[in-house]
């Protein structure tokens, strides 16, 4: 059990109180903090949050109850205090509520809106319309991470993408549904996770894909539990099996298509070509897709120059087709998901707002 009591602070808990403010005494108050599991730090009315990358005891039910009671700034620096404060103005004051997520790649964003998410399924009411929205906004995040975020260098759980969380309240405090905007970024491309499969852990679903019969590890562990818990979300939001194959269908085209390679070849005339070295790839996806192989492949590897005049496109040329077509797969499915969710949060009847971000 964590204990508030401040006591047990170490340092400021806000950096106003600092004397004298300086940027070497805020540094100095936010690793002293840190090097005690408190990462949690005001700067006025701004909480910083500092990633520990590992689990700490500071998130249960009881402990969104007591800063659900207590006033802002009487108990120390939470994220939860942030969503109390947020909660109690919209009901209290019927107040439009914003709460910003920002940060650099690793610092903790994603997990963040997580817990902010969290705390407002717990303190809102559980009759079974309120309980459907909560789920299925519950769901639609565990979506957001799996086809939205991947494994990097630095960060297990880094989002490939921005986002704005319209949640909407009634009169009384319980949400009646959402709205998702989400900002393209470069990060939401692709071919950089199909061209480093073997450097990185992609978006989850490569990995998953990939799991074969070897020796089973932690990290294959994890992504078969991912795949779980994805299928289980998709299953929830309503999505029909059929359609759950589909897009599963999809994932598996982007990674084999990403598989593809081509080597130059020289034609009759001199000019340059290329073919697929790895055919059977190829006849994978156009399985998948139910397409005929020598369309795919022309596709692929020539270009239309006039009406039924066709080019050969170099090694490079057809490998830039390639990575656009997976990145045009992805992308759409992605944006074919977002538009779902959306229809199933839909708000129905009246409404208050705050948003997440």
């Amino acid at each position: 059990m964590l204990s508030l009591g401040l006591e047990k602070e170490i340092g400021a808990w806000d950096s106003v109180l600092l004397e004298p403010l300086t940027e070497d005494n805020f540094i100095s108050n936010l690793l002293q903090r840190f090097k005690r599991d408190h990462i949690y730090t005001y700067i006025g009315n701004v909480l910083i949050s500092i990633n520990p990358y590992k689990k700490l005891a500071l998130y249960s039910t009881d402990l969104v109850e007591t800063y659900v009671k207590r006033g802002p700034f009487q108990l120390p620096p939470h994220i939860y205090a942030v969503a109390a404060s947020a909660y109690r103005w919209l009901n209290d004051r019927n107040e439009d509520q914003f709460i910003i997520v920002t940060g650099e790649s690793g610092s903790g964003k994603t997990e963040a809106a997580r817990i902010v998410l969290q705390f407002l399924v717990l303190v809102s009411g559980d009759n079974p319309e309120v309980k459907l929205i909560k789920d299925r906004l519950v769901q639609a995040n565990t979506l957001l991470e799996a086809f939205g975020n991947a494994r990097t260098m630095r960060n297990d759980n880094a989002s490939r993408f921005g986002k704005f969380l319209d949640i909407e309240f009634d009169y009384k405090g319980d949400p009646v549904g959402g709205y998702l905007t989400y900002c393209k970024s470069n990060k939401l491309e692709y071919i950089h996770l199909l061209k480093s499969l073997k450097l990185q852990r992609n978006v989850e679903h490569y990995n998953i894909l990939q799991i074969n019969g070897s020796q089973a590890t932690q990290s294959d562990e994890e992504d078969r539990n991912l795949f779980i818990y994805t299928k289980s979300a998709l299953n929830i939001l309503g999505f029909s099996d059929e359609k759950v194959v589909d897009i599963f269908r999809i994932i598996a085209v982007v990674l084999k298509l990403g598989n593809l390679q081509f080597v130059p070849c020289n034609n009759i005339d001199g000019t340059d070509g290329c073919v697929i070295c790895n055919e059977y790839e190829l006849f994978e996806i156009c399985e998948l897709l139910g397409a005929e192989h020598r369309w795919l492949q022309r596709a692929l590897t020539t270009r239309q120059v006039e009406n039924g005049i066709l080019a050969d496109l170099n090694a490079c040329e057809a490998a830039k087709v390639r990575d656009i077509l997976c990145r045009t797969l992805y992308s759409r499915t992605f944006s074919w998901l977002i538009n779902k969710i959306n229809e199933l949060l839909k708000v129905r009847y009246g409404k208050r707002k705050t948003w997440v971000c």
